[in-house]
């Protein structure tokens, strides 16, 4: 399949067919047994620091370091050149969750929310959510449909892996639909 920028894709599919298997390929985390997978030409598990820079993977199950959330956004974004600090408050602000807490004193909510407005405000080309709203209350849901639909950018490309199609039916289009054999669909919801 061939994915292109200025699209937030969804990712759809029962649980074990792979769709976090796929994210963490596509990220480099993982590296495939055969075939090819390219993203923006480059071979992800190459792992170049120029490949690095412009791609961030969220994981379904976030656990926070002992660290500030301010502090490891700080961090974090030196590695990214389109970090905007600026941004990432404006959104931690409008998720509610205080910026100079520790993520291992935070819920689980609120470590979610933390480590995507660290994931929104990076500016990378790629941005790659395994089940971003698994975990949030119905109102933060809500601000997760909204601040990815202002963030997004028409240079980038999202993908978004989830079972709660309700909770971002409106953000997502095309969709990707997997099975135990591959992908399926990868189509515009019309």
């Amino acid at each position: 399949m061939e994915l292109h920028k200025g699209r937030i894709y969804g990712l759809l599919g029962e649980n074990g067919v792979g769709k976090s298997t796929l994210l963490k390929i596509l990220s480099g985390l993982l590296k495939l047994d055969s075939g090819e997978c390219l993203v923006g030409g480059e071979n992800p598990y190459n792992r170049k620091p120029s490949f690095l820079q412009e791609i961030f993977y969220v994981p379904e199950d976030f656990a926070g370091e002992n660290i500030v959330v301010e502090k490891y956004a700080l961090e974090l974004g030196e590695f990214y050149p389109n970090f905007s600090k600026e941004r990432f408050f404006r959104i931690i602000g409008e998720f509610d969750v205080n910026p100079k807490a520790k993520f291992a004193k935070l819920s689980q909510g609120q470590q979610k929310k933390a480590i995507i407005a660290v994931a929104l405000s990076l500016g990378t080309k790629v941005l790659l959510m395994d089940e971003p709203s698994n975990g949030l209350d119905i109102p933060s849901k809500a601000q997760l449909r909204r601040l990815i639909a202002e963030n997004a950018s028409d240079d980038q490309l999202i993908i978004i892996s989830t079972h709660q199609v309700k909770d971002l039916e409106n953000l997502i289009d095309p969709i990707i639909i997997m099975d135990k054999d591959g992908v399926v669909m990868n189509a515009s919801i019309e």
